[in-house]
């Protein structure tokens, strides 16, 4: 990601969730601005049911190679939420 005056852009991806130019808004965006202000960050958690996931955002200092402000953000999802089994009761 790359921040710009319109937002945060993709610039490299891996994996089929975005796309190169894409803008990054609401959740994401708020995690990738804060990881310019301390790292690293992470999103609150995004989306319900199984569609569930969390994002983390650093900025990207101290690469060989990277100049100007890029930042690296990764989404994983977290899947169903369910609760554990109750244990048996102890006699």
């Amino acid at each position: 990601m790359r921040q710009g005056p319109d937002g945060f852009r993709v610039v490299t991806v891996s994996g089929p969730a975005v796309r190169v130019n894409q803008f990054r808004t609401g959740p994401r965006a708020l995690a990738l601005q804060l990881a310019n202000t301390r790292l690293p960050t992470s999103t609150t958690i995004i989306g319900s049911g199984d569609r569930r996931s969390l994002g983390f955002a650093i900025r990207a200092t101290g690469i060989p190679g990277i100049t100007g402000k890029l930042f690296l953000y990764r989404e994983t999802s977290l899947g169903r939420l369910s609760a554990y089994p109750a244990e048996p009761a102890r006699s």
